[in-house]
């Protein structure tokens, strides 16, 4: 059983969480007050390896560069300079993939197909790894289809891009597929059946109960039948199979799950709750607020 919430952390779950935009723009005008004259520096250096890059691409290898910092900006002139205009289209395509070991990218299926495509005579591939053990994605099979030739370049660039795309998307299932980003959750909550929709409130109920940990699967079921949110067992698996390839609930080998988003996500974007107000008052008031805090969220999940 987990203890209480400290006010604090009442106090951050209550607070709003930023979309993409807001995120973005925050980290931009940060790397704006962090001038660095290495960045140049360091792609002007690489620059000049452009040329040997395309004739290991033309020879048929496919190019993985890894190293400290974002390659972003590597990759995207390289891509300007040489891959655009070398070639004609109708000869061969290129793929450039930025931070292939990515949260989006990281199932099993979607590298075996990206093998697949780097393995075709006339399509190759240009990717970057951010992760020490991104080598680990891939199978035998996998590493020799993709036929990599590995170069080490150190950018020092800030991870900004990938930041972006880490803080909207939530931890990833037991299918390897990346859950729905923070800010489409409301289009796929209106697209749920009701009964999808039911199980899944209780389910981010249950989950601020527990103090944000997994949730135990047996239980849960028991608990939904008993509730008559769902008629039979299979149902409940049809409900949950659904949810989880919306990325709305993450699953493990231990039988648990949940939703895989902030207490303030799940109680005012997937409960619809308004923010509770703030108190600062000590003792027993206190106690029992937080004594009636879930009851009172069970209570407008049952409503509903």
């Amino acid at each position: 059983m987990l203890g209480k919430k400290s006010k604090d952390d009442k106090k951050a779950a209550t607070l709003a969480q930023l979309d993409a935009d807001d995120i973005r723009l925050a980290l931009q005008d940060w790397d704006a007050t962090c001038i660095d004259t290495v960045i140049p520096d360091q792609l002007a250096m690489y620059s000049s390896h452009f040329a040997q890059w395309e004739h290991q691409l033309i020879a048929g290898f496919n190019l993985l560069f890894t190293g400290l910092g974002s390659k972003l900006q590597l990759l995207q002139c390289m891509e300007c300079a040489h891959l655009l205009h070398t070639s004609p289209p109708s000869v061969s395509v290129c793929l450039v993939i930025h931070s292939i070991d990515g949260i989006s990218l990281r199932g099993a299926g979607t590298q075996r197909a990206l093998s697949i495509l780097a393995a075709c005579r006339f399509i190759h591939v240009v990717g970057s790894i951010d992760h020490l053990n991104a080598a680990s994605l891939w199978e035998e099979s996998d590493t020799k289809r993709f036929g990599w030739l590995e170069h080490i370049v150190h950018m020092y660039a800030p991870y900004t891009n990938e930041t972006i795309v880490s803080t909207t998307w939530g931890s990833r299932g037991k299918t390897g597929a990346a859950p729905t980003a923070a800010s489409g959750i409301k289009y796929i909550l209106e697209s749920l059946t009701p009964t999808d929709l039911a199980v899944l409130r209780a389910l981010g109920t249950q989950q601020l109960k527990d103090g944000g940990g997994m949730v135990e699967y047996k239980p849960f079921v028991d608990q939904c039948r008993k509730a008559m949110l769902v008629s039979s067992v299979q149902a409940m698996r049809n409900a949950i199979a659904c949810l989880t390839e919306h990325g709305l609930i993450v699953t493990n080998k231990a039988d648990q799950m949940r939703v895989p988003y902030g207490d303030h996500t799940i109680q005012h974007t997937i409960l619809g709750l308004n923010p509770p107000a703030e108190d600062d008052g000590e003792g027993e008031e206190g106690e029992k607020e937080d004594g009636h805090e879930g009851n009172a969220i069970a209570e407008s999940v049952a409503t509903e």
